[in-house]
């Protein structure tokens, strides 16, 4: 598959595995009662095999064959992703991609682990090659309250410039290829937040272009191979966080990301504040926009404990100017108060200057899951809402397309403006 410039092989699937549970009824209900959790440690982690950032406005490769499990206290939990291999033009290949992110709990820990595994590496012109690399990592909460970490990395046959790496290279080793990219080796990281959260990360490769490569790549730019994350925390409050916001996602029929989020933030478990600001948006044929800033918070105050996640995109253009606006806002909040108990969800998402086919779109006509028709092109939804028991999502433009477009088949999605949050 080509899309935007870059060439995606999807070989499997992305499995979640969990014991049996009942799942909770839709609701569209401004208020639910609160339930009971015992308070305790909660698991979070993420693995996956490469991940592109080019600094010339394209988003080329997202985190592939992601694997995560997140916000739980649930052990015996596993995810795990694959993919056949990837190509991205001037940047390289890879063979097969499988990861895994699993949690445990025994008698005297609890632990969750994350590992990822990446096969045949080719990257810059061949400057940079191995066999495979494996990275692991885990974090733990043992009983008598104290937090460890390990993290391992393994690879075979790994050169970089023409050099061959010791299998037992330290960690954070930095290695320069001459006027083409800065390259650490085994990246190791061992943390603990203001929040609480102990995390372990390992990622095999972090490659950051230089100036005047000749390559042609944006200086800047890089490429992350073998990634894998491992966090636990506890949470007495009987209470986690969640939201994600984003500007801009494009993805294909058959569920595979062409262009990852752009401005993308998560927010925490145990809460807190994270902003995330990109200058510009540039996915050919497809999306673009100016400015981006995405805000997620977590607090709980005199009344309340909530979530809320702002995306806010200036002038976003989707298919050529097709579908303009000046700006748009997406903005939810999921709340629960703390007198009550009770659980309220709330949009407060807004455009301005909205225009579908060179017609305005007037503020009167934008409640949730509005559409409105291209003929022959797309398949617009303005303020796509899914409201659930503890959390709301939106998506400002849902643009569904009916023909292909830039490579992208019939059926597949342009996003713009991404709220979601809720309270679990």
């Amino acid at each position: 598959m080509r899309i935007a410039g870059v060439f995606i092989t999807i070989g499997a699937t992305v499995v979640l595995a969990a014991p049996p549970a009942t799942a909770a009824p839709a609701s569209t209900a401004r208020e639910v009662a609160a339930s009971t959790t015992k308070p305790g440690v909660a698991y979070s982690g993420v693995a996956y095999g490469s991940q592109v950032n080019l600094l010339n406005g394209k988003v080329t490769s997202g985190a592939t064959a992601k694997a995560s499990v997140g916000c739980t206290r649930q052990g015996g939990l596993s995810s795990t992703g694959s993919i056949a291999g990837i190509s991205i033009p001037v940047v390289g290949k890879t063979g097969a991609v499988t990861t895994l992110a699993r949690t445990t709990e025994t008698s005297t820990y609890k632990r969750t682990n994350t590992q990822s595994q990446v096969g045949k590496v080719n990257l810059l012109g061949g400057r940079i090659t191995a066999d495979a690399i494996k990275t692991n990592s885990s974090a733990y909460a043992k009983s008598d309250g104290t937090r460890s970490g390990v993290n391992t990395m393994t690879f075979t046959n790994l050169k970089i410039g023409g050099r061959s790496i010791s299998a037992n290279v330290a960690k954070n080793s930095k290695i320069t290829i001459a006027g083409v990219a800065d390259v650490t080796v085994n990246q190791q990281s061992r943390t603990k937040s203001s929040t609480g959260a102990y995390t372990a990360k390992t990622t095999g490769l972090i490659i950051k272009v230089l100036p005047g490569n000749p390559l042609g790549l944006a200086t800047g730019s890089t490429i992350q191979i073998a990634s894998a994350t491992a966090a636990v925390q506890d949470l007495p409050d009987n209470l986690f966080y969640s939201g994600t916001g984003f500007s801009t996602r494009v993805r294909a029929l058959n569920g595979a990301v062409t262009s990852s989020p752009t401005a993308l933030q998560n927010l925490p478990c145990g809460g807190g504040t994270r902003t995330t600001d990109v200058a510009a948006v540039n996915i050919p044929l497809l999306a673009s926009s100016g400015t981006t800033t995405t805000t997620a918070v977590g607090k709980t105050d005199t009344s309340r404990t909530y979530s809320r996640v702002t995306n806010t995109t200036a002038s976003p253009r989707v298919l050529g100017g097709l579908i303009s606006a000046d700006a748009i806002k997406a903005e939810t909040t999921t709340s629960r108060s703390r007198s009550t108990g009770q659980f309220y969800r709330s949009n407060t998402s807004t455009f301005a200057g909205l225009k579908i086919g060179g017609k305005s779109v007037a503020s009167a006509n934008l409640k949730p899951n509005s559409v409105v028709n291209v003929p022959g092109v797309a398949r617009v939804t303005i303020n796509k809402q899914v409201t659930g028991t503890k959390s709301i999502t939106v998506t400002m433009l849902h643009v569904e397309l009916l023909q292909g477009v830039a490579g992208l088949p019939t059926g597949s999605v342009v996003e713009v403006g991404y709220s979601s949050t809720g309270l679990k």
